[in-house]
């Protein structure tokens, strides 16, 4: 008798344990849909679709190692003296997190069907110069404040956006 009653309540315990679970994730998906109208609402012109992007450059998505896409865009040449010394390539990428000016990583928000594009670069080894060094940009993105609440804040981060010569 007191197997069987033993059963029957781990039987109605996890019952209530998949119930409050599903309450759960009902309530985080409300509150994330939520958040996800009023962030592409209040900032319409901040986060692109796929088909936006490709629009914009043309060119097919390269998959990196995060879930989000990597576009590498073909350098376009100005024919100025430094293109030469140290040229770069530019690429746009969709990063979950990065680490702010005050050394806190802040997840970067990104929806399901829409990103915000950080520009990235990288120093090429066929320039002139016997070394390149990329060097870092302040740019600001819409993140989250932490990543267990959705507070969306704008945030200070350094990516590196050119490359200069280091002399031999």
């Amino acid at each position: 008798m007191l197997k069987i009653n033993i059963c029957i309540l781990v039987i109605v315990f996890s019952m209530l344990v998949n119930h409050i679970t599903m309450a759960t994730d009902l309530f985080v998906k409300k509150e994330y849909e939520e958040k996800r109208s009023f962030i592409m609402d209040r900032y319409p012109n901040l986060f692109y679709t796929e088909k936006q992007l490709s629009d914009i450059f043309e060119k097919e998505w390269i998959q990196n190692q995060y879930h989000y896409p990597v576009f590498k865009r073909e350098r376009r040449s100005l024919h100025l003296d430094e293109e030469f010394c140290c040229p770069i390539t530019p690429t746009f990428q969709m990063l979950d997190v990065l680490q702010n000016l005050d050394g806190l990583e802040r997840p970067i928000i990104h929806f399901e069907d829409a990103y915000q594009v950080i520009p990235w670069v990288s120093c090429s080894s066929e320039g002139l110069c016997p070394e390149c060094r990329s060097r870092n940009r302040t740019i600001s993105l819409l993140a989250w404040e932490n990543a267990t609440e959705l507070i969306p804040t704008f945030d200070l981060f350094s990516v590196p956006l050119y490359c200069t010569c280091i002399p031999g």
